[in-house]
């Protein structure tokens, strides 16, 4: 192996390895540190639609036959038409049966819908960044592919990006899998195409799109286009298109046709939905072009990376490079019904590797031209020949000293600083959203209970589409459904809610979880703020039963401490509770008498604090953690002084713990049951742990 191959592969490691490492970390760090899958209205969904196959697989269940009349109505404005559509789509078109039978096969394997649908997401990550790797370490060569991927690692795409592994991004890594098969056999790639094609297509609808360019590839690439094998090949691949496209206009259950809103309006000209895209096209590629250098150095590196791999003979780069640009181009002709550049954000992350890699080849071909000049002058040098540079040497030199003093001249070098923090910051941003959205703790019992306890006929109101996802997932399909959000301000409502008798449950979001120190399974009792527990005295409470958990591994010591009316400390009367490690379990506490007219404030004593509240009663006679119909109230008050949290010390120390708005010193939360707007008074808490509260009517 000479020298340069060898730089070549030396660079190539360390571009993937940090590719790969970056990827994945803001993959599966978030997954390791939460109890709700990431994304959990993308992942419930996901979850439901693998649980569907085997609880409705022909959509017929009394939910599904309740939430089809609901999502299909035509009543209500654009915007509730267009709710209507994701509902409609997240709880029945099947695109992804693929995903499902491998859900469903890891989930009879012995693991939870959430661990099984995890797992999918970090197997698909492993899968799709190597294939990345693999493919353009064939296409482009080692020294451009581990540039490029380097570059790429510190790029989050927005949207439809590789932070969030999706059936689609599985798609991209099958993609990139076969065209890598495709560069290396040419002909011989037959087989494995025609066995990726079904693959590709059951896997995401925008596989159709990605078996037609890996078919145009083969037939670019191939020595022998008149061969049966190639015959056979490309007769193959039209028809599984033809199959995956007929398929769902003849198969009406379960439904596998996207469905569309009508666009209404003036009629839309084909320059319309093309100035629709572009804007938020030009947003997308715009952010790409000035995300490591000046817009006007990345266009030069990409046109001076084109040139390179034409002289270095990249062919099979080079096709697939204009077949993505060229579908990308082509689908700003695509009209999605709700959201602009739908298809063109599809097509963006493979086509953002390949346009990256130009920037690699640029800048390897720049440095093998120097150390090419450098060593024929050490080789003069030591041979004492003058002058010390040929023409050649003294070219590529030139071409080389010109970049330098180009991106010298327009500030490229200290601009970096900046870029990177972007970057940095921005890598951060995605591990905060991964980390906070929806991240709360389901209870899988809780379905059980409502099956235990409903009867057939009966039907159930949800006013999130997360909690109906999670109950349907977990076979609460057998009953009645009405979901909230697709009826509410329609002349529906009256039909669904208002006057249907058989409503005898509601599932809805727990009042703790919008408290700015919710967290997956509990309210954090943090060290800066106050947590107060409020109304004991007028309950006439003697003590308080406090359900509490330990996360660390040290003893933590908590302090409960009566307030005044004012709000002030009454140290007369205050308690402290050292919980073990990994303590979990019910704590009773004797309350002052009288007892503090603010009621008793929550500390602890542990700046780093892992101890969680997930329950509050005043007697062991209640079946349910909260304090329903008490008159107990629970406010969170900013605290004397405010604490940054930083991303990466909540990653450490699996610490999320939430703030208070600006300019908001107070939150509080009431535990009524006749807030319970949507169901039949009295209403009676049946469960309450967990994101969900199950409540039965009257």
């Amino acid at each position: 192996m000479n020298l340069a191959r060898l730089a070549g592969q030396l660079v190539f490691v360390a571009g993937f390895s940090l590719f790969f490492a970056m990827k994945m970390a803001i993959v599966a760090i978030p997954i390791l540190y939460r109890s709700a899958p990431v994304e959990s209205d993308d992942a419930y969904s996901y979850i439901y639609k693998a649980s569907q196959m085997r609880s409705c697989f022909f959509q017929d269940c009394p939910a599904m036959d309740d939430l089809r009349e609901q999502l299909l109505s035509t009543t209500g404005d654009g915007g509730q038409k267009a709710k209507r559509l994701e509902f409609y789509s997240k709880i029945f078109i099947v695109y992804q049966p693929l995903q499902s039978l491998i859900i469903n096969a890891l989930h009879a394997a012995g693991l939870s819908w959430e661990n099984a649908y995890n797992t999918f997401v970090i197997g698909g990550g492993l899968f799709l960044f190597s294939a990345i790797g693999f493919c353009m370490y064939i296409l482009a060569g080692p020294g451009p592919a581990g540039i490029g991927l380097g570059l790429m690692s510190l790029y989050r795409m927005q949207e439809q990006g590789f932070h969030y592994i999706s059936p689609s991004n599985v798609v991209v890594g099958m993609g990139f899998l076969m065209w890598g098969v495709i560069a290396i056999r040419r002909d011989k790639a037959a087989t494995p195409m025609m066995v990726a094609a079904p693959l590709l297509l059951a896997l995401h609808t925008i596989g159709q799109l990605y078996v037609v360019i890996t078919g145009a590839m083969y037939t670019l690439l191939s020595n022998s286009r008149k061969s049966r094998r190639f015959m056979a090949a490309i007769a193959s691949l039209i028809a599984f298109l033809a199959v995956a496209h007929f398929l769902p206009h003849l198969v009406t259950r379960p439904d596998m046709k996207s469905a569309e809103i009508g666009a209404g309006g003036a009629p839309v000209t084909r320059m319309d939905i093309v100035k629709d895209n572009w804007g938020k096209a030009e947003t997308i590629i715009e952010e790409w072009q000035t995300r490591w250098f000046d817009r006007n150095i990345m266009l030069a590196l990409a046109v001076a990376g084109l040139f390179a791999a034409v002289y270095r003979k990249r062919w099979g780069y080079l096709a697939l490079l204009a077949l993505l640009t060229s579908a990308l181009a082509a689908s700003l002709l695509h009209r999605h019904s709700v959201y602009p550049a739908v298809l063109f954000m599809r097509i963006w992350p493979s086509t953002a590797v390949l346009l990256t890699v130009l920037a690699g080849f640029a800048v390897w071909e720049a440095l093998t031209m120097a150390a090419s000049a450098i060593s024929a002058m050490a080789k003069r040098l030591y041979d004492r020949q003058v002058p010390l540079f040929n023409e050649s040497a003294l070219a590529a030199l030139k071409i080389v000293a010109a970049i330098a003093v180009y991106g010298v001249a327009t500030g490229w070098g200290a601009d970096w600083d900046r870029r990177l923090e972007d970057s940095k910051w921005d890598m951060r941003y995605a591990m905060e959203s991964a980390l906070a959205r929806y991240d709360t703790f389901f209870n899988p019992e809780q379905p059980k209970i409502l099956a235990a306890v409903a009867k057939p006929g009966e039907s159930v109101i949800y006013t999130d589409i997360v909690s109906l996802l999670f109950h349907l997932s977990y076979g609460s399909n057998r009953f009645g459904a009405v979901l909230v959000p697709a009826v509410k301000n329609t002349p529906d409502k009256a039909k669904w809610i208002d006057d249907n008798p058989s409503i005898k449950y509601l599932v809805t979001k727990s009042p703790v979880s919008v408290m700015p120190n919710a967290s997956a399974d509990g309210l954090t009792v943090s060290y800066y703020d106050n947590m107060v527990i409020r109304g004991l005295r007028q309950a006439g409470a003697e003590s308080v039963f406090l359900l509490l958990a330990n996360k660390s591994s040290q003893s933590v010591a908590l302090d409960i401490v009566p307030l005044s009316a004012e709000g002030a400390d009454e140290p007369k009367g205050a308690a402290r509770e050292e919980l073990a490690p990994g303590f979990t379990g019910w704590k009773r506490f004797y309350l002052a008498k009288p007892c503090g007219a603010g009621g008793v404030a929550l500390r602890s004593q542990e700046p780093q604090s892992a101890v969680l509240l997930r329950g509050v009663k005043t007697g062991f006679n209640s079946s349910v953690n909260w304090p329903w119909d008490t008159g107990l109230s629970i406010a969170y008050l900013r605290g004397p002084e405010r604490r940054a949290v930083d991303v990466w010390d909540r990653v450490m120390t699996i610490q999320r713990q939430g703030l208070l708005k600006e300019g908001e010193n107070e939150r509080m939360i009431s535990f009524r049951t006749d807030y319970f707007s949507f169901i039949k008074q009295p209403a009676t808490v049946v469960d309450d742990t967990g994101y969900c509260v199950l409540v039965s009517g009257s």
